[in-house]
């Protein structure tokens, strides 16, 4: 008989699948980059269904990898809605807002590797998950607000949450707390070899097919 899993163990086999499945996706837009360029995607408003699909395929992993986190950091995923205890799940944005109360995502300088370019995904009002609620509740009226930039802060988002959860499930219970702190994730170069401190090291970034993260937790 196979031996229950425990809850640690649990949520790093689901980062796995979930990891996968994130996998695949960066695949589709590296492929519709080589069909439609990024030179093109800033001189035209060019949309498409893949990046309707994209988008549409992008927002349920971003709900399971913060409900994830947000587990492993023992963040309520209910609200308290009356004087009765009765409950209702919180959304999405709120719980990012939760796991990020100390900026710890707001942090990280999330870059494509195929341009160069920054996205902030980890915004207040995180534009890119109200697009995505839109377009789901809305398909036909809310498509053509759907572009290439707006997915790939999406994606971008995707990213930085994976980065996030990677770490959260990597350490001890007793770390967890510390993995939400900022000052705790720093670019490579500040980092110095508690072997020989006269050479810099330079830790491996957090990567993506898509993105780098040059922010890195030493715990």
């Amino acid at each position: 008989m196979q031996e229950k899993m425990t809850d640690d163990e649990s949520l790093r086999f689901e980062l796995e699948n979930l990891e996968k499945l994130h996998v695949d996706l960066e695949k589709q837009m590296i492929k519709f980059d080589e069909i439609i360029p990024y030179e093109r995607q800033t001189t035209a408003k060019i949309f498409s269904p893949r990046l309707l699909n994209m988008m549409l395929a992008c927002g349920p992993q971003i709900e399971s990898v913060t409900k994830l986190i947000a587990k492993r950091c023992k963040i309520d995923l209910n609200d308290v809605i009356d004087d009765s205890g009765n409950t209702m799940p919180r959304s999405t944005p709120k719980l990012i807002h939760e796991i990020n109360s100390k900026t710890v995502l707001s942090g990280f300088e999330i870059v494509t590797k195929l341009h160069n370019l920054q996205f902030t995904p980890f915004t207040l009002h995180l534009e890119w998950w109200n697009k995505y609620n839109d377009l789901k509740h809305g398909l036909s009226t809310k498509q053509f607000e759907i572009n290439y930039a707006v997915v790939m802060d999406a994606l971008a988002g995707l990213s930085g949450l994976h980065c996030l959860a990677k770490k959260v499930v990597s350490v001890s219970n007793e770390k967890v707390e510390e993995v939400l702190e900022p000052k705790n994730w720093l670019r490579p170069e500040h980092f110095v070899s508690r072997d020989n401190l006269d050479r810099s090291i330079r830790p491996t970034v957090w990567e993506s097919l898509l993105f780098r993260i040059d922010r890195i937790c030493f715990l």
